[in-house]
């Protein structure tokens, strides 16, 4: 079974933030980076996919990532039938087999912090 964690984009401040604790009820999060409850609405939140690169770094929603064998930098989404790669192109490639036939994928930033590599 794969841990449930979140990470926060915290959109005032413009930092990404460890998610301590959630209460969907009253739509609040704990982050790292505070000393109180925030309001979801000025978070995105992104899940970890339980996969890791090849320097061992956790892989969330919103990663971007160096693939070697398809020659680009894409983004991590996680669609209802499991974790992809989309080069914003419409493209999409599974993860899962991306990962087990190239050792050499890696993050390079997120789609907060590094749009830049996209382009």
């Amino acid at each position: 079974m794969r841990n449930i964690k979140f990470r926060a984009f915290e959109k005032s401040v413009r930092i990404m933030c460890e998610v301590q604790g959630i209460d969907w009820m009253l739509s609040e999060c704990w982050l790292d980076y505070f000393d109180c409850e925030v309001s979801l609405k000025g978070v995105e939140l992104m899940q970890f996919t339980g996969l890791t690169d090849k320097n061992g770094v956790d892989i969330y929603e919103g990663d971007l990532c160096r693939v070697p064998g398809l020659g680009v930098v894409a983004v991590v989404i996680c669609p209802y039938n499991g974790t992809c790669f989309s080069n914003g192109l419409g493209n999409e490639y599974p993860v899962v087999e991306s990962i087990a036939e190239n050792d050499s994928f890696e993050i390079v930033g997120n789609i907060h912090q590094g749009k830049e590599l996209l382009k």
